[in-house]
């Protein structure tokens, strides 16, 4: 899909990444609000404070699944790790059976 007009390049990458055909590389509801909060400078309409008081995403409830998420990923970073580290130990012991 074309960029649209008066997009701002944030946005279109947001928009570009919820486009990906493998859902798993899509961003989540709470990695597109992180992104879009980390691009508010201003809050002169109060628009942010109000956003702060009814969202989901700041509410007790979504507090704890933005931690279920962020544990999540330490996981599968974790899990990632750790088969590379076997990984690396098998071929070392391949190594030394060879030596």
């Amino acid at each position: 899909m074309e960029r649209p007009d008066n997009c701002s390049d944030k946005i279109y990458e947001i928009m570009q990444q919820c486009w990906e055909h493998r859902p798993s590389k899509r961003p989540s509801f709470f990695k597109i609000i992180r992104v879009l909060l980390e691009h508010v400078h201003t809050d002169s309409e109060g628009y942010l404070s109000r956003f702060r008081e009814v969202s989901y995403y700041f509410s007790n409830e979504g507090t704890q699944e933005r931690e279920k998420e962020r544990t999540g990923m330490f996981t599968v970073y974790a899990f990632v790790i750790l088969r590379i580290y076997q990984d690396c130990l098998r071929y070392i012991i391949m190594y030394i059976a060879h030596i």
